[in-house]
């Protein structure tokens, strides 16, 4: 088992100010061999200083484990793990909780073996001390033996656990119990679920404000050894009452909203016919004198259908042509749009008779 104390080169007794301080000599000590040796000048000084100092000189070769005629890739991958391991180290020790883990398993690992070859001292009442009965785990990254409950593998360093926080606790289940987004904090899908399901009944809050007290006198280390922290689920849990919340809100507006736009462009169609008839009607009645029936509309150029208006019909009595929608229009379909003639250059533009549209779909100069 590695020790990372020699890792650091500190006692067992250091504070966290030693293990830092410790931590970043060693870190700057790699960061210097690694210059030195990759650089082919400062190499060659440093292979013939080494070779004229006495044998307690510092050995850069000893320290990042390399040959002497160890390649540039060498030096730098083995500059790289020495790095790591120093910082797997700093993450451990630092750490009060996973250095009382690992000091157990330090312990427990250089806890020397005995033989024991005569059966008579097996009924002795003085039971030999037993190692201590730790709940172990295998690190999904490297299969090293881990406890349980560390935070961080002690080999490759990977992050095998993330406690929950009390703080953070204590906030979600008094400000966000109600919704057991607490629940989902913990990883409680289920229970969480079933709070956000039934907070409409206040029950959950009730419940919520109960764990909260539990929670309050629980202390930091035991949460913290109990419960997992759940984060990237909260925020996405968190983010759907928002959304539900302003989505209850915007979407009775926005979908009506959409179809009077939809509309208005279906309307435009009728109005651009009717508006490219009043140059033709203007000139047939300086030609004949007379209004064009609906049945000379097609005759004289006038384009009466489109993909939203059904027909264009005239009324030679009172002079106006009237648009009618069909079914594609949706919300105005069978609704009738009317320009009348009164003076060259002239028209009135309004809703039609029957099912005259609604003036709101119509441009203003149409109203």
């Amino acid at each position: 088992m590695k020790n990372y104390y020699e890792v650091l080169g500190i006692s067992k007794n250091s504070s966290n100010t030693d293990i830092k301080k410790a931590a970043k000599e060693k870190i700057d000590q790699i960061k210097i061999i690694f210059a030195t040796l990759v650089n082919s000048e400062q190499h060659k000084n440093y292979d013939i200083k080494l070779s004229n100092t006495s044998s307690t000189a510092r050995n850069y070769y000893e320290i990042i484990e390399v040959n002497i005629d160890a390649s540039p890739n060498e030096i730098k991958n083995n500059a790289k793990i020495k790095i790591n391991e120093i910082k797997t180290a700093f993450n451990i020790l630092s750490d009060y909780k996973q250095r009382k883990q690992y000091d157990l398993e330090l312990d427990s690992a250089t806890i020397p073996k005995l033989i024991i070859t005569n059966d008579d001292i097996l009924s002795t009442p003085h039971d030999f001390p037993q190692t201590p009965n730790l709940e172990t785990d295998k690190c999904s990254t490297c299969n090293a033996v881990i406890y349980q409950k560390a935070e961080f593998c002690h080999k490759c360093g990977i992050r095998h656990r993330r406690p929950a926080k009390k703080l953070t606790l204590l906030l979600l289940t008094l400000f966000t119990g109600g919704f057991g987004i607490h629940r989902f904090y913990l990883g409680n899908y289920l229970w969480g679920t079933i709070y956000l399901l039934f907070f409409w009944t206040f029950i959950p809050v009730l419940i919520s404000l109960i764990e909260y007290v539990i929670f309050l006198f629980k202390s930091s280390d035991k949460i913290e050894e109990s419960y997992e922290a759940h984060e990237s689920t909260v925020a996405i849990v968190m983010i759907l009452p928002v959304l539900l919340f302003f989505g209850r809100i915007t979407l009775p507006i926005m979908i009506p909203a959409y179809w009077d736009y939809a509309s208005k462009t279906k309307v435009v169609e009728a109005i651009l016919l009717l508006e490219n008839s009043k140059l033709i009607v203007e000139k047939h009645i300086q030609k004949t004198g007379t209004f064009p029936s609906t049945n000379e509309l097609k005759a004289i150029g006038i384009i009466t259908s489109g993909t939203y208006v059904s027909d264009i019909e005239s009324n030679v009595q009172q002079n106006y042509l009237q648009a009618t929608m069909n079914n594609n229009a949706s919300v105005v379909t069978g609704k009738t749009i009317r320009i009348t003639y009164e003076n060259p250059n002239d028209w009135k533009c309004g809703p039609g008779f029957p099912n005259g549209i609604n003036s709101d779909y119509l441009p203003y100069n149409c109203r």
